[in-house]
């Protein structure tokens, strides 16, 4: 279905006045402008990498591309299924892009497994020292 998402400047309070903050609304097969707070945690993941893959698509148009894509614990919520979507999607803007490196921070351990790493870092910690091993 078609997911539609944009940034208000206003959120209606429960009294009827309005706040001014930014917010962010989706608008999802039947559901109409719903906050991007009130989805679970996998569902918003996976609406944030909608986003890049929206920036990515208007700077590949322009002529600029994006070079580094960095994601930070972004499997976490997610299922296998899911997982394994966004990892096709991320390898499709690898191949029909600028992408030339992606940045990905987990700390699960299976994900490594899951696709094929050019590297491999991982971060020790013992006695408050953090440790960068390069594979």
């Amino acid at each position: 279905g078609s997911v539609k998402v944009w940034v208000t400047q206003y959120r209606e309070k429960t009294d009827g006045d309005l706040a001014t903050d930014l917010q962010i609304v989706v608008r999802e097969g039947h559901k109409h402008e719903v906050p991007f707070a009130l989805y679970s945690g996998g569902e918003r993941q996976q609406i944030t990498l909608a986003f890049i893959g929206a920036f990515w698509q208007l700077a590949s148009r322009c002529g600029s591309g994006i070079n580094i894509i960095c994601l930070d614990e972004i499997f976490s919520p997610l299922d296998e299924y899911n997982t394994l979507n966004i990892f096709n999607y991320l390898d499709h803007m690898r191949m029909n892009g600028n992408i030339t490196t992606t940045f990905i921070t987990t700390h699960n351990e299976h994900i490594k497994n899951q696709v094929k790493f050019d590297q491999v870092w991982t971060v020790t910690k013992q006695n408050h020292i953090s440790t960068l091993n390069c594979k």
